[in-house]
């Protein structure tokens, strides 16, 4: 083992993070300030050697699932009202993609309410690097002082 490592966040980063560390032989500990993991949707833009990390983690098909397909976008007033749509700027990149077969990500944006990519990584962790025990969720945050003591 090549020693201990704390990880603060168990969003995208910090469960990708988890992955890679305990792959390279690292022991990890995954502390997470809310309660639960977070269900909602986030956006995510996947293209370039983020598509190739994507896929040497084996999520690629769940990153395909999730994608939604973004062509265009509105600017709105503080009514809701659109006063502005494009669709020129998502045309412009499409024909600036480095790789046209597995582009499939950029400007698709990855937004689920209830299904996302951050749970897809939580599920790889929870098989591998950090399962539920070393795991520490906290309601109302954590004294990380305490658990260091915990970590050699």
């Amino acid at each position: 083992m090549n020693g201990n490592v704390l990880i603060s966040g168990a969003g995208v980063a910090g469960l990708a993070l988890a992955y890679w560390l305990d792959r390279a032989g690292f022991g990890v500990t995954l502390v997470e300030r809310a309660s639960e993991f977070r269900r909602g949707g986030q956006v995510g833009d996947i293209r370039g050697v983020a598509l190739d990390v994507v896929q040497a983690m084996g999520l690629l098909d769940d990153a395909r699932a999730l994608r939604t397909r973004l062509k265009g976008m509105s600017m709105l007033d503080d009514d809701g009202n659109e006063i502005e749509r494009t669709e020129e700027r998502t045309r412009e990149l499409v024909r600036h993609w480095q790789k046209p077969a597995q582009a499939f990500a950029t400007y698709e944006a990855l937004m689920r309410p209830h299904v996302n990519l951050n749970q897809a990584l939580v599920d790889l962790t929870r098989q591998g690097p950090v399962p539920d025990e070393l795991l520490t969720h906290a309601k109302n945050g954590i004294d990380l002082r305490d658990l260091l003591k915990e970590v050699d």
